[in-house]
């Protein structure tokens, strides 16, 4: 903080600063200690959770202008964010730095500072992801700060006596703004109550320890020597025991206590009273009671996640945990009372839900909600874990999301039957939802794997697959089903495609073991079948309710990969939390997509141009054409070909810009090139071979420009006449985004009339199909992929693909994405060199620029809305190329 207010390093106007701590180590405290001390000398302030960020922003801007005349000569402000999600920062800093360009404030001005205070469980892990902005909170005492503790430790004993075991025994329950005392001695005979100075003096201790598990354990032990085990006291101790520890800040309100207890209802007033009467001795040392600011509802919670976990454990020595959750969820008074009502069932329902995340800071992944995991630990456990579910489904009133854990649960432990069943059960209480129907999808398609990974036979008969095939068709018209639902609101893709691409390509390989195409000529009868009306008289009467669907699998899954590629090539592939709460995918489908696709993209092919499976020396003799002539290739074996090579889709053909070995890619590129004809015409390949020879012509030229297979650009501009900017017979938005890259004009007579108009009909129809894509989805939106920005240079040397940008981005990860987001990287000498700055002009509340020699002007894009100066103005920005048009990065006032 002093660094960034004194302006002792490089200042952006938005600045930022890290706190990731163990829960319950401090860290909020520190965060606020931070605010209180630099209120004097910035303006600061506290962001309420659920807060819009667009308000946010505006109220941060309004703090920062108040009475003051000169919006270039204002305090700083800082705001503290806590337990925010990725997203809702870095929205939140787009919005901050698009008012410093709209309102003209001095870029090299310090304007704002966010103070983002998060939980971990390894906060050092994070610290060290972006060590110049990050702090680390831990239970861990520093050097500086064991002198304090033991300062205040040894006032402590002077004022209560020597022994530790006096301190170890005291607490106190905060009430709203004040502090309530309380009993807290473990000797009932020898009581006393706290002066409020002496808060939490338990919590004190423990940290001065350094919550040492052992210390932990040894105070846990002591609380818990003469409790009784079948009181209601106790059952309240495990329940809050078991929130705290699977559900970070979790609380149980003050009236969901005194229900369970059997309290009377009384006035507010003497409410929390009548329960600290109520609880015995040990509830009340590790209690602490909490108001809740916006809702003024009163709760409770144990004093630190660490003790709560260590109750737990030692109360779960005589009752395992599944029974204490089963209890739980069956008593009726907890889950039927209505204050505060949702609140509790939204608790609930997360501890059966949520997922630990590494990305969140958990320890771990992992499968299934930690609790659901701990509980198939148990003796009996993965039944006690089915059980478990099902009662959480009926308290929840038959919640879908509880239905679908549940089908995962059981199709991952191979009990498949049940798991349709309980994937049905999801689908009729949730049948438009694409996650719950994608389950159905999921269930048959681990039956399908089970099914082949434990057959004897390497070569089945046609009878020993009938069961094979009939799962697997299943599992693919349960994904399809999945497919035309329409999507959440915050689902960046079906994900229902990824597990049809898994299923199909697993099927083909099957399809290819059995023995009536595993012998000399079966590949060529394998193919024949599936591309044509051959049935061989082996099969026809086994498969007899499998021919039409396994004679369109090829074109299905044409069609899923295309998808999948489109979707890719429109947005960014990071996705929100609550996708990753609820999406079965494996990892590598979900964390790196374009990789997958690219690979399952070669599998696919290779079924169809009888390509082994060692195909390295197969590669590299594709080049040769007396090997492989070209001319006598059909279109879809052409096809084939290029797919197994990578330059089958567009996602596949952009990966490769991604390549850390470039001579390889290009290697790779020039060998497509060489399947396709020498002399490319309009008539010799249709429109989806033809966007895909552009799309490699525009790579092939970024990776390795002096390619003697690269055509002149004025060719290229020939060969994109054959797609179409209007009518029923429209192009696809991946050839409109073609005629925008090779288009654009490099000087303003460049353009002839037909290629103007064809080039603002492509632009004026490219945001009509994203929004047709984002379906008025705002997440989406956000997420649209810049790939291509215009260079100075000319020819196809105007393209400059952001990976070029990127390589000039020093840092880790974390560091990266935030100079994106910060601007800083418009700044890199490479943007400088080599990207041109546009000239354009925002009217009513619209970018334009100039098109070519003529009065029309084409729409820009703002890439951030927010970032379009009021009024009419001239303004300067980079241009970016995107499946949703035109984009304008770095929008500057024109001086």
């Amino acid at each position: 903080m002093s660094r960034i207010v004194s302006h002792t390093k490089e200042i952006r106007p938005t600045e930022s600063v890290n706190i990731y701590h163990n829960p319950g180590s401090g860290g909020s405290t520190v965060a606020r200690q931070i605010l209180w001390s630099w209120r004097k000398e910035i303006r600061c302030a506290v962001v309420k959770q659920g807060k819009e960020v667009t308000t946010v922003c505006e109220h941060m801007v309004k703090l920062r202008e108040h009475e003051e005349k000169d919006k270039n000569k204002c305090l700083p402000v800082l705001v503290l964010l806590e337990d925010q999600n990725l997203d809702y920062v870095d929205d939140l800093r787009r919005h901050l730095t698009n008012v410093i360009t709209t309102k003209k404030m001095n870029p090299s001005l310090l304007c704002f500072i966010l103070l983002i205070c998060n939980r971990s469980n390894d906060p050092e892990k994070m610290r060290r992801a972006l060590s110049s902005q990050t702090i680390a909170v831990t239970y861990k005492l520093s050097d500086e700060e064991k002198p304090l503790f033991e300062e205040k430790m040894a006032y402590l004993k002077q004022k209560f006596g020597d022994k530790e075991s006096k301190i170890q025994g005291k607490t106190v329950i905060s009430k709203g703004k004040s502090q309530l005392a309380v009993t807290t001695q473990t000797d009932k005979h020898s009581s006393s109550q706290f002066e409020p100075e002496l808060k939490f003096i338990l919590t004190f201790v423990l940290m001065s320890n350094e919550f040492q598990p052992s210390y932990i354990e040894n105070v846990v032990k002591n609380i818990l020597t003469k409790i009784d085990h079948s009181s209601q006291d106790t059952w309240l101790i495990r329940f809050v025991a078991l929130l705290n520890t699977y559900i970070n800040d979790s609380t149980i309100s003050v009236s969901h206590c005194e229900a369970f207890l059997g309290l009377s209802l009384l006035n507010n007033e003497a409410r929390f009273y009548a329960l600290v009467d109520r609880l015995s001795e040990e509830a009340k040392l590790i209690f602490i009671h909490l108001r809740e600011s916006s809702t003024h509802i009163q709760s409770i919670r144990i004093i630190n996640p660490l003790v709560a976990k260590e109750i737990l454990t030692q109360l779960s020595e005589k009752l395992p945990q599944s029974e204490i959750a089963m209890k739980l969820i069956n008593d009726e008074v907890l889950m039927n009372h209505r204050f505060a009502r949702d609140e509790f069932l939204e608790v609930i329902r997360t501890l059966f839900i949520r997922r630990n995340k590494i990305s969140r800071g958990d320890p771990k992944n992992t499968a299934f909600s930690p609790l659901i995991e701990h509980v198939t630990t148990e003796n009996d456990g993965l039944q006690r874990a089915v059980d478990l579910m099902k009662a959480a489904f009926l308290a929840l009133g038959k919640d879908p999301y509880v239905a679908q854990q549940l089908a995962r649960l059981l199709y991952t432990n191979l009990r498949f039957e049940e798991a349709q069943q309980w994937a049905e059960e999801a689908k009729s209480l949730s049948p438009h939802d694409t996650f719950v129907l994608d389950t159905l999808g999921q269930v048959y398609k681990w039956w399908f794997n089970h099914l082949c990974d434990t057959l004897e036979e390497t070569e089945p008969s046609p009878e020993r697959g009938v069961e094979i095939i009939d799962i697997a068709l299943k599992a693919i018209a349960a994904f399809r089903d999945s497919e035309k639902t329409q999507k959440k609101e915050t689902a960046s893709l079906n994900n229902s495609y990824y597990g049809e691409v898994d299923v199909g390509c697993k099927l083909l390989k099957f399809l290819s073991s059995v023995t009536v195409f595993s012998n000399t000529n079966g590949m060529s009868d394998f193919l024949r079948y599936l591309l044509t009306d051959y049935i061989p008289p082996e099969v026809k009467t086994p498969w007899k309710n499998f021919h039409h669907q396994l004679k369109g699998l090829q074109k299905n899954l044409h069609q899923a990969l295309e998808c999948l590629s489109l979707d890719l090539s429109y947005f960014q592939t990071d996705i929100s939390e609550e996708e990753e709460e609820l999406d079965a995918r494996d990892p590598e489908q979900v964390y790196k997509p374009r990789e997958w696709l690219t690979r399952k993209s070669v599998v696919y092919a290779g079924f169809f141009c009888c390509i082994p499976e060692d195909t390295e020396e197969a590669n590299e003799s594709i080049g040769n054409k007396a090997e492989l002539p070209t001319e006598k290739l059909s279109p879809f074996q052409r096809q084939m070909w290029t797919y197994k090579l990578g330059g089958g889709n567009i996602t596949a053909i952009l990966s490769l810009l991604y390549e850390k070995n470039a001579e390889k890619a290009g290697k790779k590129l020039e060998q497509i090139m060489a399947l396709y004809p020498e002399n490319v015409t309009l008539q010799s390949l249709d429109e989806k071979e033809l966007t895909n020879f552009l799309f490699c012509q525009i790579a092939l030229n970024c990776i390795k420009p002096g390619s003697i297979q690269i055509l002149p650009i004025e060719k290229l501009k020939d060969l994109s006449k054959k797609f179409r900017t209007k009518g029923n017979t429209m192009s696809p938005a991946s050839s409109l985004f073609l005629l925008s890259l090779l288009l654009w004009p490099e000087d303003s007579s460049e353009l002839s009339s037909a290629d103007e108009q064809r080039l603002l009909s492509a632009i004026d129809t490219l945001p009509r199909l994203c929004e047709q894509k984002t379906q008025q989805m705002s997440q989406r939106k956000s997420r649209i992929a810049t790939h291509f920005f215009l260079g100075k240079a000319k020819g196809l040397n105007k393209i400059i693909h952001r990976r070029v940008i990127e390589k000039g981005i020093k840092g880790n990860l974390s560091e990266r994405k935030l100079k994106w987001l910060g601007g800083e990287v418009w700044k890199t000498k490479e943007v400088v060199q080599q990207l041109k700055r546009i000239e354009g002009w925002t009217e009513n509340e619209n970018l334009y620029m100039k098109c070519g020699k003529s009065d029309k002007k084409i729409r820009v894009i703002p890439r951030y809305s927010a970032s379009l100066p009021y009024g009419n103005e001239r303004v300067t920005f980079y241009l970016g190329f995107s499946f949703d048009g035109v984009l304008a990065h770095d929008i500057k006032m024109k001086e």
